[in-house]
């Protein structure tokens, strides 16, 4: 696919509105070819691929460096680039708190929502889940939370599973306790270990935040007896 739209930009010469197209998906099929930028290095895009690659290979500081220096860019061209990539650049914005952007590029993003992989997908809208927490709209993030454990579509992703611990975490956080006890008793009758593991984890973080000092240390005592290691 890569070669074949070079062979198209070179000898067929496409009207700009076909080689918008084409070029979308020649950076696609470049993203999954190794050490291949799609672009010439005078392109205003190239050090975004660069960044893209770095971030691909596990250089997250490099990717970083890369990227805030063309944000503007990268918010106008995201679908030339590898949609994980995209989601990740979002969640540093809101990590540089820089709320108000990353929120419209998440929102941009998944307008085109159903062309993503449900765990890209996921990824961003725990990402603007996180970005109305940190921006103290609790409401909001409880609204994204719920969907992302309440959406077929998402709750068996990674992103979809971290969702339901972030909700726990806000709702002991606002002092929600009788909804997160009701979620948390659920969820400690898990089949899974880790699961149960982590709700009792949540029980106790609860307890202590109520004051209870010994029912924290017995609920983490439960944690312990099924997972030794657990952070």
């Amino acid at each position: 696919i890569f070669a074949f739209i070079s062979s198209i930009e070179r000898l067929s010469k496409p009207s700009e509105k076909a080689m918008s197209k084409l070029s979308v998906i020649k950076a696609k099929a470049g993203a999954d070819i190794k050490d291949v930028i799609s672009v010439d290095k005078s392109d205003p895009l190239y050090s975004l691929f660069q960044a893209a690659q770095a971030f691909a290979a596990g250089g997250e500081d490099r990717a970083w460096e890369l990227t805030s220096q063309k944000l503007p860019l990268l918010q106008k061209d995201w679908s030339k680039f590898n949609a994980d990539y995209v989601s990740w650049a979002i969640d540093q914005m809101r990590k540089q708190k820089m709320f108000s952007q990353a929120l419209e590029f998440a929102m941009t993003v998944l307008l085109y929502e159903k062309d993503l992989s449900p765990e890209v997908a996921a990824k961003i809208c725990l990402a603007k889940g996180d970005i109305y927490r940190d921006m103290s709209n609790f409401q909001a993030a409880k609204i994204e939370y719920d969907g992302l454990r309440n959406n077929p579509r998402y709750n068996s992703t990674a992103a979809g599973s971290k969702g339901i611990w972030r909700l726990l975490d806000l709702l002991i956080t606002t002092k929600d306790y009788m909804t997160a006890t009701s979620l948390l008793e659920r969820l400690a009758d898990s089949d899974n270990i880790e699961t149960q593991a982590e709700a009792y984890y949540y029980f106790a973080k609860m307890a202590y935040q109520e004051q209870q000092y010994k029912e924290a240390k017995e609920y983490i005592k439960k944690v312990k007896d099924r997972i030794v290691s657990h952070v």
